[in-house]
């Protein structure tokens, strides 16, 4: 009569090595999809937003709610790559799939959840956002994925990577997702947690209410190879009686070679003021102002 073979029939060696066997592949099944992602970089902020070229990507994202971070994974701080940042679909005779965002409800953006479904008006945790769109590839060109806010944390995937994340509900945030995009069809998926922590700001007890989600604009803003990323002007302090007032500051390039001519033009006080970049791309400004009326 046939039996099947149980562990306690095998030899003591051949058990402990069958263990390692069943040990080391539960490792490697749960390491593999971790390693997949690559580190996301920091996300940065461009100035004068609002002047830039953009495409909005306003309007209506599908949305998941996950409060057990199902999607996420059980790494706090990696996600899963199977999880929801993949954006997957249910094909016939294919991987199992237990979501969805083409057949899920959705949200305004800009836009708080918790207004906006009454089931949600209580609820602190994670929402996934899923938004497709077009976008066609230009060369020697750089692409921001700008957040006016999202509250509180952020984490951002553009066609399944993982491209950035942000802390803090009030503050704009750039991703850039110039090597990630594709000429045609594209989709973004963004993880939204407005849990309260007493690390955060606000922390555990204030006196409003934490409202969860993308809350401000969202678009996409492509800049040229080389382009301006931060600036200052200011009026110089302690300038003497009767001198004429002293304006100074700077303006910073990214990806700018040494000595490129920069122009500063103040049209309503009939200046313009040349400088060049430094070897970090820094061109600094100080002049006088005589038109300067000074409240």
């Amino acid at each position: 009569m046939k039996r099947s073979c149980r562990l306690k029939d095998m030899p003591v060696l051949l058990r402990r090595v069958y263990r390692y066997v069943c040990a080391a592949a539960a490792i490697a099944c749960c390491l593999a999809p971790v390693a997949a992602y690559a580190v996301p970089q920091r996300p940065t902020l461009l100035v004068d937003i609002d002047h830039r070229p953009a495409t909005s990507l306003n309007g209506a994202w599908h949305y998941i709610v996950d409060p057990y971070r199902v999607g996420w994974g059980f790494n706090p701080d990696k996600p899963n790559v199977y999880g929801y940042g993949r954006n997957a679909h249910y094909t016939p005779n294919g991987p199992l799939v237990q979501y969805d965002f083409s057949t899920s409800p959705t949200l305004r953006v800009p836009g708080d959840w918790n207004t906006q479904k009454r089931s949600l008006f209580f609820y602190e945790g994670m929402v996934w956002y899923q938004r497709n769109f077009k976008w066609h590839v230009t060369p020697h060109t750089h692409v921001f994925l700008h957040f006016g806010s999202a509250n509180y944390k952020a984490h951002v995937f553009v066609n399944g990577k993982h491209v950035c994340d942000h802390e803090g509900g009030f503050t704009p945030f750039d991703c850039e997702v110039t090597n990630v995009l594709h000429d045609g069809s594209n989709y973004v998926v963004v993880a939204v947690d407005n849990r309260r922590a007493k690390q955060y700001i606000p922390a555990l007890v204030y006196d409003w209410w934490d409202y969860g989600g993308l809350t401000g604009n969202v678009s996409l803003v492509q800049v040229p190879d080389s382009y301006i990323d931060g600036y200052s002007l200011q009026l110089k302090r302690d300038t003497p009686a009767g001198a004429p007032a002293q304006l100074y500051g700077y303006v910073h390039l990214v990806d700018a070679a040494a000595g490129t001519r920069v122009t500063l033009r103040i049209p309503e006080l009939h200046i313009t003021e040349h400088a060049e970049t430094n070897a970090e791309g820094r061109a600094s400004f100080s002049f006088a102002a005589p038109a300067l009326e000074r409240w």
